[in-house]
Parts: C-alpha cells; sequence; structure tokens
C-alpha cells in the first residue's frame, strides 16, 4: 500500500508517485496531503519484491499550497526505493524545504519500527521544533470546536448535568491536538477545576 505523511506546519502537498520501470511511467499513487498528516490513510499500490534489490526508482511530483494559496511552482524528484529488511508499506515522506523520501516500514510514525529519519509523529516534531501554539494553528479543523470554545468547556457541562457531553469534546480535542495532558487542562480550565 501507499501513504504518506508531512511534517511540514506550513503547507499542504498534492501528489503523484510513478512508477519509473515503466514507459511511460505509470501512477501508482497520490494524494493531497494535509499539513502535520501522520499517516493512516493507505492506498493502493507498488509492487515491492520481496526481497530489496536496487535500481526500483519512483518518481514523485508535487505543487503546494497554504492557507492563502496554491503555489505555482512543481516540484519533481526521482528516488530509489530504499533498501528493507521486510516488504511493507511505501511511505511519501514530506519535510521542509520541499525534500521528499520515500520509507518502507511496517510501522507509522513514533512506533518503534518506523523507518523514516525522523522518528517521532509529525505532530510531536512540530511541536518540539516551532511550539505547540504554532503546531495547533497549522491542523485542519473539520468542523470542531475552537480552542477559545472549548476552553472550560467540561465545566460547564458539569454545571448543566451533562457530563457525558465531555467524554465526546475530549474525544474531539485529543484528536485534533493529539495531546490528552493539554485537551484535560483546556477543557476543565475555566474554574481551574478537574474530574
Amino acid at each position: 500500500m501507499v501513504d504518506h505523511v508531512s511534517y511540514r506546519h506550513d503547507r499542504s502537498m498534492k501528489y503523484t508517485l510513478l512508477d519509473m520501470r515503466t514507459s511511460p511511467p505509470q501512477p501508482v499513487g497520490g494524494a493531497i496531503v494535509d499539513r502535520l498528516s501522520g499517516g493512516g490513510e493507505k492506498s493502493c499500490c507498488v509492487n515491492l519484491p520481496k526481497t530489496w534489490r536496487p535500481g526500483i526508482n519512483l518518481r514523485v511530483t508535487w505543487t503546494e499550497s497554504d492557507r492563502d494559496r496554491a503555489y505555482p511552482e512543481k516540484y519533481v524528484k526521482d528516488i530509489q526505493i530504499p533498501k528493507y529488511d521486510e516488504a511493507s508499506d511505501l511511505y511519501v515522506v514530506f519535510y521542509p524545504n520541499h525534500e521528499v523520501e520515500l520509507v518502507v516500514s511496517v510501522g507509522e510514525p513514533g512506533h518503534p519500527d518506523w523507518k523514516g529519519r525522523i522518528k517521532q509523529t509529525p505532530w510531536d516534531a512540530c511541536v518540539q521544533e516551532v511550539g505547540r501554539k504554532t503546531c495547533k494553528r497549522a491542523i485542519p479543523n473539520y468542523g470542531g470546536l475552537s480552542e477559545s470554545e472549548m476552553r472550560g468547556l467540561c465545566v460547564r457541562f458539569k454545571a448543566e448535568g451533562h457530563d457525558d457531553n465531555c467524554t465526546r469534546v475530549m474525544d474531539d480535542c485529543v484528536k485534533y491536538y493529539e495531546d490528552n495532558a493539554f485537551c484535560e487542562k483546556l477543557l476543565w480550565d475555566s474554574a481551574g477545576n478537574k474530574k
């Protein structure tokens, strides 16, 4: 399977993956990749031999956009599939400064078996490099509540007798911010209350 990861907090990418073993090169993957995307969006397929051999080259072509506009530059990089011990999922990994690599890995970022050059999840790497505030702004919020709308929400739910709503909001918060401690503090913040 083909998947993607983005360690970029500032831009999204739209890419196509081409198999250079065919003439003309055939598309074997592609997607729109959100900022700080951590994998898990498998698509089909690149056939990898059970045992790695040199010379299997793929071409990654991509464009980039931010919240305001799509950039006209088109990037192209031919990459040999890196050596692997076990045929597995192929990841297209985007980094700052228009860098891209291919990774063959049974685990995703943050997993002990992840083979990428940055071992952390995109979220953790972003927080370490530029801070939580910048990283939070980078994560797309697909219809969820903003941070200011979430502040103290569990305190209000408890006061209104709707404790069960706090579980749902906590799940949404962790989904967007990937940080249990941060969400716990945010949702119970307004009066300094804890569960």
